[in-house]
C-alpha cells in the first residue's frame, strides 16, 4: 500500500506540521501495488490519481493526555481523550523534547488508556497524542 503526501514547503516543514497549523496540505487515495524485487514500491505508482492541496481544514486533531494512576510497580496509566473511531499515535519525548512514536492506541469511546512501564520518576518524561488518517 502507498500514500501520496503533499504541503506547502514554504509554510509549513512537514505534512504534520501543515495540518496542525491549517496550512495547504493534500494526499492521495491509498493505492495497493505490488513491492519490487527489492522491496521497494515501483517508481510510476500504478494507480494513482490527481488530488490537489487544501486550505482552510480544521485544525490537525490531537488528542489530550491526563494521567490516570501509578500503581505499586511502577507502571503508570495515562488517558487519551479525543474523538471517538479514530487512531492516535501517542509520541513520548524527554526534556529535550525529542519526539519519539511510543503507541498507537484506538480510541472507541472518546477516551481509551495506556501504560508506560519504563516511566522513572528520576526523570521528566512527556506525552501527546496526535490523531492518525
Amino acid at each position: 500500500m502507498a500514500q501520496v503526501r503533499v504541503w506547502d514547503s514554504t509554510q509549513s516543514a512537514s505534512y504534520e506540521e501543515a495540518r496542525a497549523t491549517g496550512k495547504e496540505f493534500g494526499k492521495s487515495e491509498i493505492i495497493i501495488q505490488p513491492a519490487g524485487s527489492q522491496g521497494f514500491l515501483s517508481p510510476n505508482l500504478l494507480g494513482l490519481q490527481s488530488f490537489s492541496l487544501q486550505s482552510g481544514l480544521p485544525l490537525f486533531t490531537v488528542g489530550i493526555v491526563k494521567f490516570v494512576d501509578v500503581q505499586p510497580t511502577g507502571q503508570i496509566t495515562w488517558a487519551v481523550q479525543g474523538a471517538a473511531g479514530f487512531r492516535y499515535l501517542i509520541e513520548k519525548s524527554d526534556q529535550n523534547f525529542s519526539w519519539l512514536p511510543f503507541v498507537v492506541v484506538t480510541n472507541l469511546f472518546g477516551t481509551v488508556n495506556f501504560t508506560d512501564s519504563a516511566f522513572s520518576s528520576q526523570s521528566a518524561g512527556f506525552y501527546r497524542a496526535r490523531i492518525l488518517d
